[in-house]
């Protein structure tokens, strides 16, 4: 049996979402249960993050954009960012270990403030797996490629869809109260 605890994204700072989740995952560790972490919105750093975080504890975590991409990005990442002259990011751009661009986001700004971004997640031969389109730090509309076909759909679909493809696998028990509330209700 699986635990799996739900986070939109597990951000540097210790929030109280953040604080919260790392403490189950220390309690359950310590029970012996199979615990993992999963996250939905595509940062390729997750591991650094989760080292600095919770440097002391291991936990198995599972990224929706990263198991999208599977082993496309297997053995990890690293993230070029580019800045304006200003110093805002305007485009971060994700390599894998073999040096081939995986993903790419572009941020979108009005006053130095990002208010519109698309991240582009590419499979092993270049072409694009899943595009993000964001609003105000939401995604609005997500652009998925499966086995040829184009699926247009909201990112809570696709959530639903995720979290069916892992639970099938094993049986699984899911932890969502660090949710927004449509994100629980997928």
């Amino acid at each position: 049996m699986q635990h799996l605890f739900l986070m939109e994204f597990f951000g540097r700072g210790q929030s109280g979402r953040s604080y919260a989740v790392t403490e189950r995952v220390r309690v359950f560790k310590a029970l012996q249960k199979n615990v993992r972490l999963v996250t939905f919105d595509y940062n390729p750093q997750y591991n650094d993050i989760w080292q600095a975080v919770a440097p002391d504890l291991e936990a198995t975590h599972l990224n929706m954009m990263a198991y999208y991409q599977g082993d496309v990005i297997a053995g990890g990442v690293r993230v070029e960012r580019l800045h304006d002259h200003q110093q805002v990011t305007v485009v971060d751009r994700v390599f894998n270990q073999s040096d081939r661009l995986v993903g790419e986001i572009y941020y979108g700004l009005d006053n130095k403030t990002v208010s519109r971004r698309v991240a582009i997640l590419y499979n092993a031969d270049g072409s694009e797996r899943i595009r993000l389109l964001y609003q105000q730090n939401k995604v609005a509309q997500v652009h998925f490629w499966q086995a040829g076909q184009l699926q247009v759909m909201s990112f809570t679909a696709l959530v639903r869809q995720f979290l069916q493809e892992i639970t099938a696998q094993e049986p699984s028990v899911i932890y969502a109260d660090v949710l927004e509330e449509e994100m629980t209700q997928a």
